[in-house]
């Protein structure tokens, strides 16, 4: 989308809001997701199974399966910490605003970002939902810079106000945190909102919608104040048409006749001699 397309009355500032889902069923997901992180860290600290173990191991064949089990592997507390807040906060915003794609967005930027990470992150075992963060992050930020709608761009500026330092996890500042991991997460959440910068956020209406817009309908006065003009607010017997649409003149009902006529399918008369 070019830039004075963003700030073209009628465009994207008319854009309708995006619906709402319902309750806080928008958190419901990412809730999920760090009770899964924390049960998960609870046994592998409680029965020693280090399960570090299946993290990412960038090129081999054993380290694949880090794809998936990543996320949910987290090397301490803090670590663990760290990484829900931002988990929770940016998964419900994502499920807010995008209610229709939020799903398929959280699995693709899990495959996508592993996968980035097993590519090209050092050779050592990767572990966390730090990608993940930052794929939702890059998101969320960049799907309000793409679609220029103005609501989603407040979001994005308040994602860049509350998640900024994440910037600097991009560079291999401590050899301890996989900012390979950081770099893939971010890579993965653009290209997701560049891909899916046309789809709608919502296109879901609920009943109380539906009921608002019907009263709208049914309060428009226009067609009565174009017909009756200055009286359109008297009752029905005192009204008069005179506004711009009202017909000009008396009423006059004319009829007129036309013969019908012979159908050529009528056999000619026969002649005299």
């Amino acid at each position: 989308m070019e830039i004075k397309e963003w700030w073209n009355p009628g465009s994207a500032f008319s854009d309708p809001a995006p619906v709402r889902p319902r309750g806080l069923s928008f958190i419901t997901v990412p809730l999920m997701l760090v009770v899964l992180m924390w049960t998960i860290y609870w046994l592998d600290v409680r029965h020693g199974l280090e399960l570090y173990h299946w993290g990412v191991l960038p090129r081999t064949w054993e380290g694949l399966r880090g794809v998936l089990m990543s996320p949910l592997l987290h090397g301490g507390t803090r670590h663990l910490l760290n990484n829900s807040l931002p988990i929770l906060v940016l998964g419900s915003v994502l499920y807010f605003f995008y209610p229709r794609r939020a799903t398929g967005v959280l699995l693709a930027s899990w495959l996508i970002s592993g996968l980035l990470t097993w590519i090209i992150a050092r050779d050592n075992f990767h572990i966390g939902a730090s990608s993940l963060v930052y794929a939702l992050a890059a998101f969320v930020f960049f799907s309000g810079v793409f679609r220029g709608q103005a609501r989603l761009l407040a979001i994005s500026l308040l994602v860049a106000f509350l998640y900024g330092g994440l910037v600097w996890g991009l560079l291999p500042v401590e050899p301890q945190v996989s900012h390979e991991a950081h770099l893939a997460g971010g890579i993965s959440g653009v290209l997701l909102a560049f891909l899916l910068r046309n789809v709608p956020p919502a296109i879901r209406a609920d009943k109380q919608q539906q009921a608002v817009q019907r009263r709208e309908r049914l309060d428009d006065l226009s067609r009565e104040e174009a017909r009756f003009g200055p009286q359109y607010w008297l009752p029905p017997e005192q009204r008069t048409q005179s506004g711009p649409e009202a017909p000009q003149g008396p009423t006059r009902i004319e009829y007129h006749y036309k013969p019908r006529p012979a159908s050529r399918e009528q056999p000619d008369p026969p002649r005299e001699d």
